[in-house]
């Protein structure tokens, strides 16, 4: 067997999961067992795993060890995308396909068409609506709640055009969610403008890096738990600088 293959497939499989926005359990115990799939050549299979960078090592039984690392840059979530690569692991594990097999369908994975733009619009514009009635809004504010949803992703495509980290974009579309509805309240078009920003807010909340970063804690994997409670709360903390300039300066 090529070692050094199986190395680089491995370790490419734990990237693709951190960088798609796989927990830290998932991507050690997947790479574990797909490792596994060749236990009868390998031996003392170690996966370390936080979300900015995964590091596989083996031995095989011959005494000739294997490690390699990989970082991870630019994370998004993808769900569609982990759940086919933990398919990916599945298949592995139960029929020890050759390399060449899993690198085709890794990068099938990998090239795979996201959601349609359009979609992406439509389900910001539901999340506006039904997040500002919720909150107290009426139907007319819901509209313009719906409207912002749809803004807040076609700003922040151009604002990716720019290639800013994700502070400074969510700084800019928090701040460009308070002054459209601050802005409409002036002009008379809604009444509870402060149901509208809450509501848009919802879009841009860490909720799924909280919800994994307490997952982390609770399976003791504290390092990357604190790493990824540091990224919600600086993502936080981005939404309250933005807002709170634009506040200060519109009311």
């Amino acid at each position: 067997m090529d070692y050094n293959a199986l190395l680089l497939t491995t370790t490419e499989i734990g990237f693709q999961l951190l960088k798609n926005g796989a927990e830290t359990y998932r991507v050690e115990e997947s790479l574990t067992y797909v490792l596994k799939a060749y236990n009868r050549e390998l031996t003392d299979i170690n996966i370390f795993a936080i979300p900015s960078c995964v590091i596989v090592s083996f031995t095989t039984t011959a005494g000739d060890s294997y490690t390699k690392q990989k970082r991870v840059l630019n994370r998004s979530q993808n769900i569609d995308r982990i759940i086919q690569i933990n398919s990916l692991c599945r298949y592995i594990s139960a029929h020890h396909p050759d390399i060449d097999y899993i690198n085709q369908n890794l990068r099938h994975i990998e090239n795979s068409k996201r959601y349609p733009y359009k979609m992406q619009l439509l389900a910001n514009c539901i999340v506006g609506f039904v997040f500002t009635v919720f909150y107290g809004g009426s139907l007319f504010d819901a509209v313009i709640g719906a409207v912002i949803g749809a803004l807040l992703q076609l700003n922040s495509s151009l604002l990716k055009r720019f290639r800013m980290n994700a502070f400074t974009t969510t700084v800019f579309n928090s701040a460009m969610i308070a002054a459209v509805a601050i802005l409409a309240h002036k002009l008379g078009f809604v009444t509870r403008y402060d149901s509208i920003i809450i509501a848009c807010y919802m879009l841009l909340f860490p909720g799924v890096a909280l919800t994994n970063a307490a997952r982390d804690f609770i399976a003791g994997d504290v390092l990357s738990g604190t790493i990824r409670f540091v990224e919600a709360l600086l993502v936080a903390t981005s939404i309250a600088l933005g807002s709170g300039i634009t506040l200060k300066l519109l009311l």
